[in-house]
């Protein structure tokens, strides 16, 4: 079973108090995506490292979860609107850096309709 989770939970205390949030759930998942929504690689992989640095501990994959669509939360949230070449290589990016992460098992769109529309 895989979940999505956000890319502040490493920052959650356990309610019990011992551990993090982050730990239990790599524990109790087969893998995790991190809705890493930001629209510049830097930014992304800033946001992703630490859940991967905790999953390259237990052996467990993490995929990075990219935003395309529209989002009324800020515009660095997503490549919406932006042109897709420069998504493109923002996502080759984000591969690239992902990848001194044993745990780093690639990247998912959020919104790929968005994505297929753009790219016809």
């Amino acid at each position: 079973m895989a979940a999505d989770v956000p890319f502040w939970l490493p920052r959650l205390d356990m309610p019990t108090g011992n551990g993090k949030v982050s730990s239990w759930m790599l524990e109790q998942f087969d893998s995790l995506t991190i809705m890493a929504y930001r629209d510049n690689s830097d930014s992304i992989y800033e946001s992703s490292k630490k859940l991967l640095s905790q999953a390259d501990k237990l052996g467990k994959p993490i995929v990075i979860g990219l935003e395309l669509g529209k989002t009324n939360e800020g515009g660095y949230l997503s490549f919406h609107g932006k042109p897709l070449d420069y998504f493109e290589e923002e996502l080759r990016n984000v591969k690239e850096l992902g990848a001194s992460h044993s745990s780093f098992a690639g990247a998912a769109v959020h919104h790929l309709r968005v994505w297929y529309d753009r790219a016809k």
